[in-house]
C-alpha cells in the first residue's frame, strides 16, 4: 500500500469489515514473512477472533518482531477510551515509533477519535511515511471522520450510509472527487456495494 492512510466509512452491516479484511489480506500476501499487522479491536469483533490478542503494552517490545495481532483489552479504571491508541502510537527514547514497518488497522475509529484527532494520533499519522506505516481507519459514517483526517487521507472506501452528502461535504477537502461515487453507492441495490476513491 506504500504508506497510505485509508478511510473506510459506512453504516453498520454495510460491509466495512469485509473491505478492511480484503485490504489486510492483500497486505499479508504482499509481505509474507515480514508481515507486521496490528488490529485495534475494542469490541472483540467476531471477524477478528481468529487473530491472537495481545495487551497494548506488548507493542513497546515489538519494534523488531513480525506477526499479525489484534490489540483487544479493556482500558484500566480511569483511562480514556483511546488508551490503546495512546500506547500504540507512542515512541521510545530514540524517537522510534512503538509500531513501525507495518499495517495498523483501527476497527472502530468512530469511538476512538471522537470527532477530532488528538495530538499524539496526529503526530503518528504525520510520521507514517518516515516509519513505513500504512493505516486503515473504519468509521460508521462520513460525518464521524475528523476534518484533519480527511486532509491526511490518501484513499476512501465508500459504503452505504444514511447521511446526506450536503451535510458532510463541508468537512471534505475535495468533495467533487467523492460525491459521484457516494451517490452511486447509495443508489446501488446491493447493500454491500462499495467504491474506492483515491484522494492523492
Amino acid at each position: 500500500m506504500a504508506n497510505k492512510i485509508i478511510l473506510i466509512a459506512g453504516q453498520r452491516n454495510s460491509g466495512k469489515t469485509n473491505s478492511g479484511k480484503a485490504l489486510i489480506n492483500a497486505y499479508y500476501d504482499a509481505h509474507g514473512e515480514t508481515n507486521r499487522i496490528l488490529i485495534v479491536d475494542t469490541v472483540d469483533h467476531e471477524q477478528y477472533r481468529h487473530v491472537q490478542a495481545i495487551e497494548p503494552h506488548f507493542i513497546k517490545a515489538w519494534k523488531s518482531k513480525t506477526g499479525v495481532y489484534r490489540c483487544f483489552s479493556s482500558p484500566p479504571p480511569g483511562a480514556d477510551t483511546d488508551w490503546h491508541l495512546q500506547i500504540v502510537t507512542g515512541k521510545d527514547e530514540s524517537g522510534i515509533l512503538y509500531f513501525n514497518n507495518g499495517l495498523f488497522v483501527i476497527e472502530d475509529a468512530t469511538k476512538l477519535t471522537e470527532d477530532r484527532l488528538q495530538p499524539y494520533l496526529r503526530n503518528f499519522l504525520a510520521d507514517t511515511k518516515q516509519f513505513n506505516v500504512d493505516v486503515i481507519f473504519m468509521f460508521h459514517g462520513f460525518g464521524f471522520v475528523p476534518r484533519r483526517l480527511w486532509k491526511l487521507a490518501d484513499v476512501v472506501v465508500i459504503h452505504k450510509t444514511v447521511e446526506n452528502f450536503n451535510q458532510i461535504k463541508g468537512n471534505i477537502p475535495a468533495p467533487g472527487l467523492i460525491e459521484p461515487a457516494f451517490i452511486t453507492v447509495q443508489n446501488h441495490p446491493n447493500r454491500y456495494y462499495s467504491q474506492t476513491v483515491k484522494l492523492t
